[in-house]
């Protein structure tokens, strides 16, 4: 278990990009919060998944790209990106705690 768990977590992490890229549904709750710090991007803080597969929201206007002009209606968490990156962290930890 020691040696594959850093390439669990690094799969793990390129999965969830993948949910945040394709907008699969995997997103969190309607974000209705502030950002606690101005330097915090606003797409890190909450998204709307524009071009997102399940066509979920409203249709873009200008948008070429077939079925796939469906925008959320309301900005949500962006939890699977927060995934991602956590889980990239906890990779470079078990990564440089595999020689110990």
């Amino acid at each position: 278990m020691d040696a594959t768990a850093p390439g669990f977590m690094i799969a793990y992490c390129i999965g969830r990009l993948g949910c945040h890229v394709s907008g699969d549904g995997d997103w969190g709750r309607i974000n209705n919060v502030e950002k606690p710090f101005a330097w915090i991007p606003d797409g890190f803080w909450a998204y709307q998944y524009p071009h997102n597969l399940i066509r979920e929201g409203s249709i873009m206007l200008r948008c070429d790209w077939g079925n796939y002009c469906y925008q959320l209606d309301q900005a949500v968490f962006p939890t699977s990106l927060w995934e991602a990156i956590i889980c990239f962290l906890l990779f470079l930890l078990l990564w440089s705690w595999r020689k110990k």
